[in-house]
């Protein structure tokens, strides 16, 4: 197998910032939906065919570092690169724009690959070599005939059906808004009889990159310990003398590992094609960046395997903390780890790592967060009483919160700041741990804490941070404790009085966002995560009791409400 992909509309989603872009030369109205397809629409509808053509190519140099990659885009190729599975990115892309300034589009797009990691050996450490950017689409299909792709993704069905695509390919339509098969049911030709649409990125990892329908919760013990026996000598720590399964994992596989020299702890990463998040690099680089900065508040990260999806790390020995033990000084530990990480954001080794799992750098995001969750949600198989209860209550009850919620974020953010889509400056971003809360930290044997669990950690609004802390409801942090530490955030964060208004604002979203987490065990991919971790025992009862914990949540979102 050796995988193609075109990179503009398939790797790279221009949507956010053709429509800031043109917002901002004053082309199209403010209301106009933040997409592409609508800015092409809007300015070809008005006669402007010019202006449209000048825009592609402002956006394609100078203003692509503010594209982001389409969700799941990244990890499928980091996963490719696990499996051993080659990948070529082939393009269409002039060396200049067609009209305007002589800007470099090869230059800005090697630039953006550069700033995502691409090249990145760490991550998706794709070699230069292996990307081709070519002046005709003529040149793409020779190009793709020429590498022996075996599979190839592209935006464009026109393209797919080309003539002179080369035979004997297995070609994909990376179609996420749907547009391809709108035209088709329209106007449009159909599609060529030989192309797959594909909706989203962690469709195509369930057709190229399968795992097995139902992972088995058994453990390899003898393999686990021959790849910890490749890092440990390295580490001057001898041989593994045992290894034995730490309980309570939710969603990876924990061990605590004996060595001559002590205990390690070791952590193998859970994936899936329609979970496809690189949590060994979120983790591990994290932690890395975090000792790398002086910070002793978490395990030291040693080494890790990622074709084995491995992390070895230094074992705490402590204690969970217990849902109503939460102190003041707790509190103050944990904004200090926090604090402390941001001062150093603005090292080479902070701007080297990648955003948050879901992270939320506009209003927008904080707002399709839930949707998204909410949707995958609506899209649950009834296969029980107990899955139809779930889903009714869903459409009757959150739902209709979160609508009446999320109305009530977009007419006070029109208000604050006009342009929901605008992002967090890079002055006002975090280093988050994601996750952050006393739900993932031990108390020690010093009586200090340490903070554990950074698999989705990453660059992120420091709201977003502050919401999840006071909104996850494990171990829930008292809300008397929320106005100081939003005033400590003045201690790192210049214009925090920026951060405080957008906790004000958006906090609504994060409380519903947790009742669709308590839930994700109604997702099948939340089905088998539990499985992977060995915790699917008892699942009816798992659920009936998420099931009672949501609708707990979901009152602190009505009284949320009632007080915005």
């Amino acid at each position: 197998m050796l995988i193609g992909i075109d990179l503009d509309n398939t790797i790279v989603s221009y949507d956010e910032v053709f429509h800031q872009a043109a917002l901002e030369k004053g082309l199209i109205p403010a209301g106009l939906p933040r997409a592409k397809g609508s800015v092409r629409d809007c300015l070809r509808g008005k006669g402007q065919e010019e202006e449209w053509t000048a825009l592609q190519g402002y956006v394609y140099g100078p203003r692509m570092s503010g594209a982001r990659p389409f969700p799941g885009a990244l990890e499928f190729l980091a996963e490719c690169r696990w499996r051993g599975i080659p990948v070529r990115v082939i393009s269409h892309r002039t060396l200049q724009p067609f009209r305007g300034p002589d800007y470099d589009l090869h230059q800005a797009a090697y630039r953006w690959m550069e700033e995502q990691g691409f090249f990145d050996p760490l991550r998706i450490g794709l070699s230069r070599e292996h990307v081709h950017l070519e002046l005709t689409k003529r040149e793409k299909c020779e190009r793709i005939a020429q590498m022996g792709c075996s599979h190839f993704v592209d935006d464009l069905p026109e393209f797919l059906a080309d003539p002179s695509f080369p035979e004997g390919l297995e070609r994909f339509l990376f179609d996420p808004g749907g547009s391809a098969a709108v035209l088709e049911g329209a106007q449009g030709p159909p599609l060529d009889p030989r192309v797959r649409r594909v909706a989203s990125w962690a469709e195509l990892a369930g057709i190229l990159l399968p795992q097995p329908a139902d992972p088995s919760p058994s453990v390899d013990e003898a393999s686990l310990i021959r790849s910890v026996d490749r890092m440990l000598p390295v580490l001057g720590m001898g041989r593994a003398r045992g290894l034995h399964r730490v309980p309570g994992a939710a969603n990876n596989q924990a061990f605590r590992v004996e060595t001559s020299r002590g205990s390690v702890f070791l952590k193998k990463y859970f994936f899936d094609p329609a979970d496809p998040r690189d949590r060994l690099r979120a983790e591990f680089g994290f932690s890395r960046f975090a000792w790398s900065c002086g910070l002793r508040c978490l395990p030291m990260p040693l080494d890790c395997d990622t074709s084995q999806r491995l992390g070895l790390y230094e074992f705490i020995e402590g204690e969970r903390v217990e849902a109503g033990r939460v102190t003041e000084r707790m509190v103050s530990e944990a904004l200090d780890f926090f604090l402390e990480l941001n001062r150093h954001r603005s090292s080479p080794q902070a701007l080297v790592l990648s955003e948050a799992s879901e992270a939320c750098l506009s209003i927008d995001d904080h707002l399709t967060c839930v949707d998204r969750r909410l949707g995958r949600l609506l899209s649950v198989k009834e296969a029980s009483d107990l899955d139809r209860r779930a889903l009714e209550w869903v459409r009757r009850e959150l739902l209709p919160a979160w609508q009446k919620a999320a109305e009530s974020i977009r007419s006070r953010a029109r208000v604050s700041c006009g342009n929901l889509g605008e992002r967090v400056a890079d002055s006002q971003r975090a280093l988050s741990p994601s996750d952050f809360g006393f739900h993932n930290a031990l108390l020690a044997e010093d009586g200090r804490l340490r903070f554990i669990d950074f698999e989705y950690a990453g660059w992120d609004d420091p709201a977003k941070t502050i919401c999840d802390f006071f909104c996850q409801p494990a171990v829930p942090v008292p809300w008397e404790h929320l106005g100081s530490s939003l005033g400590r955030m003045w201690e790192t964060f210049p214009m925090a009085e920026g951060i405080r208004r957008r906790v004000a604002l958006v906090l609504p979203a994060h409380l519903a966002k947790w009742c669709c987490i308590l839930l994700n065990d109604f997702l099948p991919v939340g089905s088998r995560r539990r499985v992977f971790a060995g915790q699917a025992e008892d699942e009816l009862s798992r659920k009936e009791c998420q099931l009672g914990k949501a609708q707990a949540a979901l009152k602190r979102l009505r009284d949320q409400i009632e007080s915005a």
